[in-house]
């Protein structure tokens, strides 16, 4: 219990408290107040936490820091910072693909390949990215491109220039292995993972044909102990191997370096696991996606409303008139109908927020529904399915609160404890299901969404009178 007090000493020390005073104003005795000053208990609740830091006359800077140094205390720190972790993953996950300011930032390394053939010893920073770009930019022009990757994602140079150049390799099949740290009750290790999903997502955000595979070891052990180049990039005529803490490497052309690299790849591959399965068409594959997302025990984080429950075949009929598109949509409303008819599936709970609610009503857009069957929904329609949400719930609706409350729209996360589906648009605003059966990451996620409580969002009754309020606005305003 050491951080929530040696936080709470410090305080009480620089503002002269007197320990009886602060145990008055808390409603408890002196003695238990000394016990949370010495670290032998804590506050049952963050109310005494409220209340000392409103005594204390803490600035909001200060209660936020003491209100984080109990939860730490509360679950433990590595659990804290796991939470942490994801919450900032949420939150700043991209609203849009990288733009024209990365493909500006990269043009000084994207020359044309030339030079004598054989082999090249990297000796600097700058060297070694202008041969990553060099080779990579090579492949990408050949009909038959495969781009082999062995190595982190924590390089992000090397990932940031392939979203950015997204469309030179266009014909390239990129295939990387990365090794995920075992050892998750180590937080660094537990956000090292993350970080790898953070960069992936970047890769299948710019629409690349790409596939991820993983080991499980320790990252710092594999990467540093006695391994002078562990990284490596494989094209169909050149290898490169290098250090990216000591920037040094080397790349060759040899023929039978990169043929005994590529049998070497592909031997450690067929040993690893797929990272994430990409769907990019979920009419096709609506079936596998079902049995994740309607599982009983599945939450939802999101910005805009979950409106699939409230819609019907009739509805789809009005939308869409392409018969392969409609047909699709019908398919996906059959395998939701299915799903949220049973009673207990209302176990279920969708977190969002009031402003994608209000984008929602807004716009008539949703993420559930992809942006190429041209669905709009119309006013009267969007305040049917905000009733239904209202007077027909078919889960818990709850609204976020902040930090929360600022999710941004292009993110669905649905998640159970036998996997993830991560929905969000590329950027050219196609639909992209990333599932993720990864225990130590889905772990973090299943933890994260179940350990939320009404610090994070509205309560049930609070949650509905927020949906009754927009709905009574927008029926004001569209009468």
């Amino acid at each position: 219990m050491a951080e929530f007090s040696n936080r709470l000493e410090q305080y009480i020390e620089e503002k002269h408290i007197k320990v009886s005073e602060l145990a008055r104003f808390c409603g408890t005795d002196r003695a238990t107040t000394y016990k949370y000053i010495n670290g032998k208990r804590l506050p049952a609740a963050m109310e005494t936490v409220e209340k000392i830091g409103e005594f204390l006359r803490l600035s909001p800077r200060e209660v936020k820091q003491l209100k984080e140094a109990y939860e730490m205390d509360r679950v433990g720190k590595s659990v804290y910072l796991s939470r942490k972790n994801v919450e900032e993953f949420f939150l700043h996950f991209p609203e849009m693909p990288p733009d024209e300011e990365q493909k500006h930032f990269m043009e000084e390394f994207t020359e044309k390949m030339d030079g004598e053939a054989g082999s090249h010893v990297i000796k600097d920073k700058k060297d070694l990215n202008r041969a990553i770009c060099r080779m990579l930019l090579k492949e990408g022009e050949r009909e038959d491109s495969r781009i082999y990757l062995q190595l982190q994602p924590a390089d992000t140079f090397l990932f940031e220039f392939l979203a950015a150049r997204a469309d030179s390799f266009g014909r390239s099949r990129i295939e990387h292995i990365m090794c995920m740290n075992h050892d998750t009750q180590d937080a660094k290790k537990a956000a090292d993972n993350l970080n790898n999903l953070n960069q992936i997502i970047l890769l299948h955000a710019s629409m690349l044909n790409y596939q991820s595979y993983y080991f499980y070891d320790n990252v710092d052990s594999h990467y540093h102990n006695l391994n002078l180049l562990p990284c490596m990039v494989l094209t169909s005529t050149q290898v490169l191997f290098f250090q990216p803490d000591d920037e040094m490497g080397i790349l060759t052309d040899k023929p039978e370096a990169v043929e005994m690299m590529r049998r070497r790849f592909e031997k450690n591959r067929d040993a690893c696991n797929p990272f994430l399965h990409a769907i990019t068409n979920g009419f096709l594959e609506y079936e596998t996606l079902s049995k994740i997302i309607y599982q009983i025990d599945c939450h939802s984080i999101q910005a805009d409303p979950c409106v699939m429950p409230y819609l019907s075949p009739n509805m789809v009929k009005n939308y869409v008139s392409d018969p392969v598109l409609r047909q699709g949509l019908e398919g996906v409303l059959i395998s939701y109908g299915e799903a949220w008819s049973l009673k207990s599936r209302k176990d279920a709970r969708v977190y969002m927020t009031t402003a994608g609610l209000k984008y929602f009503m807004d716009t008539g857009l949703n993420l559930e529904i992809p942006v190429f069957t041209g669905v709009l929904f119309t006013k009267e329609d969007r305040l049917m399915i905000l009733r239904k949400t209202v007077r027909e719930p078919r889960c818990y609706n709850y609204i976020l609160k902040e930090p929360l409350g600022s999710l941004p729209l292009n993110m669905h996360w649905y998640v159970t404890k036998e996997a993830g589906v991560l929905l969000f648009y590329n950027k050219k605003k196609e639909q992209v299901y990333l599932i993720l059966r990864e225990p130590s990451l889905l772990h973090m996620f299943a933890d994260y969404m179940e350990s939320m409580d009404e610090t994070h969002y509205y309560s049930l009754e609070e949650s509905q009178k927020i949906l009754e309020d927009v709905l009574k606005q927008y029926e004001e305003a569209w009468a």
